[in-house]
């Protein structure tokens, strides 16, 4: 290949690796062919390898910085990811823009000390010579050192786990009357206007807060945010199957069979086992024996699942998975009789293979349907609860960097809320035992949705309810068990 050719390949792989690093996010499939541009990229590169012309990028590569950069390459690799990982602990929060310039320092300064009396030593110096028995001791001592290091750093880590759930259980346990829903459920009992004065609370029930003045009931959860952002993921119980895992598990709450005043199944992908905390609550208190079953991104339905920017294998073991899912789940209703309601929900942005040039969504209301006609009739009632919101996708490190989360992070109504296939199939069926439960007046005010709500991180991601949240909704859900809506609703359940 001539140089001229050799020019354009180079500076189109420096391209290709640019773009990814500019557009690519956490939320880039991978792996998957997303890896292929920053692959193809280096290829291009290497491929090219130094033309010499005057206008290729030998003569920017052949920079002093550049080449200082290239030599401890492997060094900065091995440095960069233990600082941002620690680096994150010991703030607890995302670094700020200066913060990460000094890690990038940091980087550089240890990059270079490794390089120079590490690993040249190593590669070129008397440390070349000597035996592999040798080689193999200094090996597992700095190994050793490395483990007693990261060890040490566990502890804490630990401990900060440990203090963020017991106060998480304490609020919990001994819940504010405007904690998580309360806010939204009780609105006129929380009050949050900040500009309030002394003459607007007396009287009203409000407690003086630490600076003497009178505070309003909604005051005493401003300023908190449970759990941690950093912590979201870590509920005290999880019930569902992994994407592509065979299995059928149907986990019980409340109840024995024996005992329970009703019987309730929860059913879906894992938007409805982001339920579990409310459900399980609600069935604790109220005597109801609650069963859970549900399978990460498998909806109740037959319909034959896609996802963009995923591999054909991967795709055809999902696929065959879930139908099987689908099989034991009515298998379940109809070998349990006293199952009296069916509560299901899914992920609004699950797209179905549809042909003929139709509407995924549509295709996806009709089989959600065609699956509800297959009930058995032991079941009297099926609860289909819309959607719920989708947050910005970084939402958790906006909560974690804002002065004021709950205002500086929210997202509009009308853009959190998206179209759902399922509610939609629930509202235009004639089913009579199907009914269509919107709850998103316990998420959103009537022109926002904001990922924190009295207090508590209503989301683990931009998509899930966070467990801490999810139990606040309990008395929300007893009340639309207790007393279902008609389909003509579109709130909360009195």
């Amino acid at each position: 290949m001539r140089a001229g050719a050799c020019t354009v390949v180079a500076w189109l792989g420096f391209a290709a690796i640019g773009a990814a690093a500019v557009r690519y996010s956490g939320e880039t499939p991978f792996p998957a062919l997303t890896a292929a541009l920053p692959v193809g990229g280096t290829i291009a590169v290497m491929a090219a390898w130094a033309p010499d012309v005057r206008w290729s990028p030998t003569a920017l590569l052949a920079r002093a910085p550049i080449q200082w950069l290239g030599d401890r390459s492997y060094a900065v690799y091995l440095w960069h990811w233990p600082l941002i990982v620690f680096g994150g602990i010991v703030l607890a929060r995302s670094a700020t823009v200066p913060e990460q310039l000094v890690l990038l320092v940091i980087t550089g300064v240890l990059a270079e000390v490794t390089t120079r009396f590490v690993e040249r030593p190593i590669r070129f110096g008397r440390i070349a010579g000597w035996r592999p028995r040798r080689v193999i001791g200094a090996t597992a001592l700095a190994m050793s050192v490395l483990l007693i290091a990261s060890i040490g750093v566990l502890p804490g880590a630990e401990a900060r786990i440990a203090a963020e759930q017991q106060r998480i259980e304490t609020l919990v346990a001994t819940p504010s009357n405007c904690l998580g829903a309360a806010e939204l459920v009780d609105a006129a009992a929380c009050p949050r206007d900040e500009g309030a004065s002394s003459d607007d609370t007396e009287g009203s029930g409000g407690e003086t807060s630490r600076d003497g003045s009178s505070a309003s009931p909604g005051d005493e959860t401003r300023g908190v945010v449970i759990p941690d952002a950093s912590l979201a993921d870590l509920p005290p119980d999880r019930c569902i199957t992994d994407i592509r895992a065979a299995a059928f598990e149907v986990c019980a709450y409340g109840a024995s069979a024996e005992q329970a005043t009703r019987t309730v199944a929860l059913m879906g992908d894992s938007h409805a086992e982001q339920w579990l905390p409310a459900f399980a609550t609600a069935a604790e208190a109220n005597g109801w024996r609650l069963l859970v079953a549900a399978k990460s991104s498998c909806p109740f339905s037959d319909a034959e699942r896609t996802e963009p920017g995923t591999s054909a294998a991967v795709l055809a073991e999902m696929r065959a998975g879930c139908l099987s899912w689908n099989r034991d789940a009515l298998e379940l209703l109809q070998d349990e009789p006293e199952i009296d309601t069916l509560v299901v929900s899914a992920r609004a942005r699950n797209p179905v293979v549809a042909e003929g040039g139709s509407d995924w969504r549509d295709v996806a209301a009709e089989a959600y349907a065609e699956r509800w006609a297959l009930v058995p009739a032991t079941i009297e009632q099926i609860v289909v609860l819309r959607d719920t919101p989708t947050m910005s996708d970084d939402v958790l490190e906006c909560v974690r960097d804002d002065a004021d989360p709950e205002d500086g992070c929210a997202r509009d109504r009308s853009d959190a809320l998206t179209e759902d296939p399922q509610y939609d199939a629930a509202l235009a069926s004639t089913d009579p035992r199907v009914r269509p439960v919107d709850l998103s007046d316990a998420l959103c005010t009537s022109d926002r949705c904001s990922p924190v709500i009295g207090g508590v991180l209503a989301y683990r991601d931009h998509h899930h309810l966070s467990w801490v949240y999810a139990e606040t909704l309990a008395p929300v859900v007893q009340a639309v068990l207790d007393r279902i809506p008609t389909p003509e609703s579109d709130g909360v359940a009195p």
